[in-house]
This record gives C-alpha cells, sequence and structure tokens, in this order.
C-alpha cells in the first residue's frame, strides 16, 4: 500500500504523521535471518523492489538495498514481509546516509510493528544524532521523555559514513545501539510485538538516499564485538513530517 499525506507542519526534527492505510500479511512463524542482498539470496522476496511517486527500492548491482526518496518532508516505512511477530529479539541494520542527502535526514530500524498506527522506531541521522519513538494510536511518543527529541551522541557517524544500528527487544526493555555502542536503554509496555522494517525520512528542505548493507535479526543482543540503522514483497507508507 501506498500512502500519502501532506501536513502543514515542518519540523525536521519530529517523526511523520502516519495515515491509515492497507498491512500487509505476515507469517506466523518468527525468521531469523541475515540479509545481505546477494542476487541469489531467498530473503529477497520480503524486501520491495519498485519506483514510484519519486521513491527508488532496489538492490543494487554491488550487493546492497537502496531506498531513495526524493519527496521533501516525508517518511518511507518499508516492512519486511517475512518477519513474523516478534516479541524477544534482536534487530540490526548496516547502513549509510549518502552524503549528497540532506543531512537532517534519518533512518534505521522499524520493529513491534502491528498497523501504520502502532509501532516502534530506533534511528539516527546524518548529523549524528539518534531517537527512539512509539506510535500508538496514531500518535507519537519519545520513549526518553517529552522534552528529547533527536539528540548527538559521538558513537553516530555522519552523513557519508556507515552505522551499524541494533535494536534489542527483551520483554518491556528496548536497548538501542550504533557501531557497538549503548545509546539509550528505556522501559515500554506500549506493544509487545510485531513485524520489522527499515525507516528512511527527509525533512522538509531534502531527499535522502540510503544504502543498507544487512540487516539480521537474532533471538538474542550480539556481543559488542560482533556489532557492526503493501503489495506481495512488503508494505510501504509514506509520511508528512509533523512538528
Amino acid at each position: 500500500a501506498l500512502v500519502l499525506q501532506q501536513d502543514d507542519n515542518n519540523n525536521a526534527d519530529a517523526l511523520p504523521q502516519s495515515v491509515e492505510g492497507m498491512t500487509g500479511d505476515s507469517m506466523t512463524g518468527n525468521l531469523f535471518f541475515a540479509s545481505q542482498f546477494s542476487a541469489d539470496e531467498p530473503f529477497l522476496a520480503g524486501w520491495p523492489q519498485d519506483e514510484m511517486n519519486g521513491l527508488i527500492r532496489e538492490v543494487t548491482p554491488d550487493g546492497f538495498y537502496r531506498i531513495r526518496s526524493q519527496m521533501a518532508d516525508r517518511a518511507v516505512a518499508t516492512i519486511f514481509l517475512q518477519s513474523g511477530n516478534y516479541d524477544d529479539l534482536a534487530i540490526q541494520i548496516s547502513a549509510q546516509l549518502d552524503s549528497q542527502s540532506a543531512a537532517a535526514s534519518g533512518y534505521g530500524i522499524i520493529f513491534n510493528y502491528v498497523d501504520n498506527d502502532n509501532y516502534n522506531v530506533f534511528a539516527v541521522d546524518g548529523l549524528g544524532r539518534f531517537s527512539i519513538w512509539v506510535r500508538e494510536a496514531g500518535q507519537w511518543r519519545e520513549l526518553r521523555g517529552e522534552s528529547e527529541q533527536w539528540t548527538l551522541n559521538p558513537a553516530i557517524n555522519p552523513a557519508g559514513e556507515m552505522n551499524t544500528l541494533t535494536v534489542s527487544v527483551m520483554g518491556n526493555q528496548l536497548t538501542g545501539m550504533v557501531n557497538g555502542e549503548t545509546v539509550t536503554t528505556v522501559m515500554d509496555t506500549t506493544l509487545e510485538k510485531g513485524g520489522i522494517g527499515i525507516y528512511i525520512a527527509t525533512p522538509p528542505d531534502g531527499s535522502a538516499d540510503v544504502l543498507i548493507d544487512m540487516v539480521q535479526t537474532m533471538n538474542t543482543l550480539p556481543s559488542l564485538s560482533d556489532s557492526m540503522t503493501g503489495n506481495q514483497q512488503g508494505e510501504v507508507t509514506l509520511e508528512a513530517s509533523n512538528n
């Protein structure tokens, strides 16, 4: 499903509004996997490859999953079709924001995905900031408190450099890591389990081009030494930024 929404607000630091849309069906079992986007891997069918309305999603010849949005003030949520309905797990992605993108563009991990109005996001941006959110019944809430939105952290590489994001979901405890460093741990009981996906967002003044090198799901949090961000193939929701 492809959903567009225009919003009157233009705060690049806020997460976007979601709008109601179709949701893709998930497998009933949990699939723990590592996807490196090689041409012959079995998980490619779970990642949408398409082009529409200024959005390109493709697997590149050199083995990246590329999500490029030329629409300012929009977010794209791409849900992995085969992700199942996870509760306790760790999700990890290695990705980078192209240096020609707007620096305030964000990218990261979607988890506990129930539908377009109920899911979590752990993300970084090209300015070296991170944030962790829950969207409940269509309303965003930063899980570290209302005064916190995007926060600078020296562990996060800027646009043009690779970051590895890991989020651990263990009961009600959510732990976010970037490049092997824990940047946040919060408690939240809003959503118990759900699907996973990739989040990117653009500010009002630019576009985003994100290359994803790896996505993997694990049933335990990796050690620091192991750490390295609807159709029949997934769900895409395009959303407007909110402030």
